[in-house]
């Protein structure tokens, strides 16, 4: 710490000492140029009486203005024009002071005191940055023992591209050489950028990455649609160069360089969504200072559910899990990175005991229950399994919840319920009716109906139940743990083949950060068991994911990596729904979230239908087991009728 300071001070005192030489370089200028070089002895005698006066004026508003911390390496125009306010507010208070101690003064000589000092400051700053940067310059082609640092074509001769190419001019560390820029607007054609030239439109980017030797191409658009995103990730598959994308400006804010924040496109980023926003005042309405407990917490989605809550400052966080190391390494992240100490609890949601037990310990407020049985193959074959956790599980959390007064339940549902033709699917929509008959219930006890609502809920003695239910129900998260890109992305590392279970095969697609904020808006609007439905934004076909990835990791489909279809698996389906076709749905006060028009559950026969299939589930008889889904859900079709063309998918736009 000691030398740091003795460093900057170190900085301070030179940067003094220069700009004294310059405060008097630039007076004694003044008087010399007023006076065509013929000082009179009297005009002598003035100058250095004012002498000292000049120094402590120029130096006094040059540290008002600055604090001597602006970085003259990296001097920016803003910077300059604090040193032009400085330099013009020294000029007026020396006016002030000269015209009070002397009297009458040379007024053309105040001028060319003020015009020369603010020049003298400013050529002091531009210099230092001249220098760095020409010796970036000449760090940069010799790096790579003489070589120049790795060649780079721009794309984009906006702001963005801007910042990237004056980063890599004064981060020679990084390696980067720009070599040119590429950019749709014909105005900028055959101009220079940083000294970088302008070399033409997009469309020749293969043919400028050969032309120059280019072994990096960096995208630096910001708002880039996805569309023409994909477009250029086509042209750089015909090259070797490798391609990267430039944040744009408000994700640049992080105090890192512009050349640290350049980082490889991700899949992502090729698809066809636009920015999730929320009501951050009302989620933090609902949540902060709320005992809230997750489950599945060691989840994909469970761990990013955690991740967001306790930025909204709750009192405690539950993270629930029955996996050991994944609740382990969700609690030592929440703790050593973002300095919060959550509650880990190892428990399986089957064990109504040991649920009940953390209920009374905890007491929590705020239920997420994001644990589910969710691997449609593994599924078919374990039906029982599905049962016990993803029905049976639900309803333990949900009884419970209503029994210890929690304020609000937020089942996390899938796009799989919706006329289900795998276990798993159906098993999360029997989970479903399972909070929407709680909820029916308790609003019929609001309502006074006491027999109608407790019909059935005998394991429940809360008098007057508080509990808000809803579920969300949404598609495929990316680089969910078992989720299909990261199982391409080994299989691509591996050297292929990538495997694809049909050509036309489609998926809604959400990233995780995304899809988990918009579960927590969701459950700010949780009134009475609904069914809420993300809008997951256009359907993505899976081959042409599939070649997405092989692109973005540096091969060519079906040259370096083959791709290999190997037929529908048990339970799946070529496309997915996110509603059935007798809930439509309304509108709520957020864009992306739509709630499902729900129909009055028979709570008597579900409760039946619920006792058959336990006991059904403990003697693991699979086929009565589907019998009984198939009684519970009349859509379930074990086996999926393929639509014909695109006419199956079910847009939310449509839908609404």
């Amino acid at each position: 710490m000691q030398k740091l300071v003795s460093s900057r001070a170190a900085k301070i005192a030179l940067k003094v000492t220069l700009e004294t030489i310059a405060f008097i370089a630039a007076s004694y200028l003044a008087f010399y140029l007023r006076f065509d070089g013929h000082i009179l002895k009297s005009n002598q005698a003035l100058w250095l009486d004012c002498l000292p006066l000049i120094i402590v004026v120029r130096l006094g508003c040059t540290w008002a203005f600055t604090r001597y911390r602006i970085a003259w390496r990296r001097v920016s125009m803003t910077d300059l024009a604090y040193v032009c306010a400085a330099s013009t507010s020294g000029s007026i208070v020396l006016w002030l002071a000269v015209r009070a101690v002397h009297g009458a003064q040379p007024r053309g000589v105040l001028l060319l005191d003020w015009f020369l000092t603010m020049n003298f400051q400013v050529a002091l700053r531009v210099a230092v940055r001249v220098m760095v940067v020409g010796h970036n310059a000449w760090h940069l082609r010799r790096l790579v023992h003489g070589a120049p640092g790795k060649r780079v074509l721009v794309v984009g001769a906006g702001y963005t591209g801007y910042r990237a190419v004056r980063g890599m001019k004064e981060d020679p560390t990084a390696g980067l050489h720009p070599v040119g820029f590429l950019d749709d607007d014909p105005a900028k054609h055959n101009t220079r950028i940083q000294g970088v030239p302008v070399l033409g439109p997009i469309s020749r980017l293969a043919e400028m990455v050969r032309r120059h030797h280019v072994e990096q191409v960096v995208v630096a658009i910001p708002a880039l649609p996805p569309a023409r995103l994909r477009e250029i990730v086509s042209m750089d598959e015909e090259t070797p160069a490798h391609l990267t994308i430039m944040p744009s400006l408000p994700q640049t804010l992080s105090g890192k360089t512009a050349t640290r924040l350049i980082r490889s496109i991700r899949v992502e980023d090729l698809l066809e969504r636009t920015p999730v926003s929320v009501n951050m005042e009302g989620i933090a309405a609902y949540l902060t200072g709320e005992r809230v407990l997750v489950t599945g917490a060691g989840g994909s989605i469970g761990s990013e559910l955690c991740r967001q809550i306790i930025c909204l400052n709750p009192a405690s966080l539950i993270i629930l899990g029955q996996g050991e190391n994944s609740i382990f390494w969700t609690e030592h992240e929440l703790r050593s990175e973002h300095n919060f100490h959550a509650i880990p609890v190892i428990a399986d949601i089957k064990d109504r005991v040991k649920l009940e037990a953390v209920y009374q310990q905890y007491r929590p407020t705020v239920v997420f229950h994001a644990a589910a049985h969710k691997h449609v193959p593994l599924m078919e074959q374990n039906p029982e399994e599905a049962i016990k956790n993803n029905v049976f599980g639900t309803r333990n959390l949900a009884e419970l919840s209503i029994e210890y007064g929690v304020k609000r339940f937020v089942m996390i549902s899938t796009d799989k319920a919706v006329n289900p033709t795998s276990v798993m699917g159906t098993t999360k929509r029997v989970a479903e009716m399972v909070v929407q008959s709680l909820a029916q219930r308790i609003e019929a006890l609001r309502n006074g109906d006491r027999e109608g609502a407790m019909l059935q809920l005998n394991s429940i003695h809360a008098e007057h139940p508080i509990t808000r239910f809803a579920a969300v129900r949404f598609g495929n998260v990316l680089g969910s743990r078992g989720s299909v890109v990261p199982t391409m992305q080994r299989q691509i590392e591996k050297g292929g083949p990538v495997t694809v279970t049909h050509a036309e095969m489609v998926r809604f697609f959400m990233t995780i950060p995304e899809a988990v904020l918009l579960v927590i808006q969701a459950g700010s609007m949780s009134h009475n068991g609904e069914v809420f439905v993300l809008d997951m934004g256009k359907p993505v076909k899976i081959m042409d994911l599939a070649r997405n990835l092989i692109r973005l990791s540096g091969f060519t489909p079906d040259k370096d990596i083959p791709i290999k279809i190997t037929g529908i698996r048990p339970g799946e389906k070529l496309y997915e729904e996110v509603l059935t076709a007798e809930e439509g749905t309304n509108i709520t006060s957020h864009e992306k979230i739509f709630v499902a028009r729900s129909s009055s559950i028979d709570h008597a026969a579900l409760h039946l239908a619920l006792e058959r299939l336990e006991l059904l589930a403990q003697r693991g008889n699979a086929a009565a087991i589907r019998e009984t889904l198939h009684d519970i859900v009349p859509t379930y079709t074990p086996k999926a009728s393929p639509p014909t063309g695109m006419r199956g998918v079910t847009t939310l736009v449509a839908s609404s």
